[in-house]
């Protein structure tokens, strides 16, 4: 459909306070965590440099965890956590997710833990990069264990859906729970400088049977 041109001051006055309004439905989150993985023991010359380490060079990392309850009021939230005082400490579980050709994680991937509103919570990890390259830092997301969850099995309560605010058993409403990963972006340049690197995989070793470090070898300076 044509529009018809515009002709005079007054006409172009009227179009420069034309707007458009597009209504929109804002999700509701009951909790937002704000997670960071920090490299320790990690110089960096220039925050736009990523560190520089070497393949299969141990990077002890920690996993920096806290939650808002500010995104909903607080009988949503205690309606939806079951909860007597909004207050009160809810139970988590959290997961680290990276490509098996890419990391290997030492320490607990997957773990469950409890926190009350702006408790800061830290977790030790041990990343091992596999490859050479530009590698992004793996990716962590929180989801809430309802009591359902914290009865059964630890693979049965990550696995249940929980879907547009609905439990799918229960028919009730379920807590929301969003993370923002300010990790997201970041990365870790990994070069191939290391001869060999011996890893033991199993239940021996003090990081919950992951990966242990048992011997590097490294290229020297020398060396063609």
């Amino acid at each position: 459909m044509p529009l018809k041109p515009r002709e005079g001051k007054d006409d172009l006055e009227r179009s420069a306070t034309r707007r458009v309004v597009v209504t929109a439905t804002l999700p509701k989150a009951h909790v937002v965590h704000t997670v960071r993985l920090h490299l320790l023991n990690q110089d960096q010359t220039s925050s736009r440099t990523p560190p520089i380490v070497a393949v299969g060079e141990p990077l002890m990392a920690m996993l920096c965890v806290k939650h808002t309850r500010q995104w909903n009021s607080p009988s949503a939230l205690k309606t939806a956590a079951g909860l007597a005082d909004a207050s009160d400490p809810i139970d988590f579980t959290y997961t680290i997710d990276a490509q098996p050709d890419t990391w290997l994680i030492g320490g607990q991937r997957r773990a469950h833990f409890s926190a009350r509103e702006n408790e800061p919570k830290g977790f030790p990890v041990m990343l091992i990069p596999l490859r050479p390259g530009n590698l992004l830092l793996p990716s962590v997301e929180i989801r809430p264990r309802s009591a359902q969850q914290r009865g059964g099995s630890e693979a049965e309560a990550w696995d249940r859906p929980l879907s547009a605010g609905k439990r799918a058993d229960a028919g009730e409403v379920a807590m929301v729970c969003e993370t923002d990963y300010e990790s997201h972006a970041q990365s870790v340049l990994v070069v191939p400088s290391l001869k060999t690197t011996t890893v033991g995989i199993g239940n021996a070793g003090s990081l919950a049977g992951g990966p242990v470090l048992l011997e590097v070898e490294q290229i020297s300076r020398g060396a063609s």
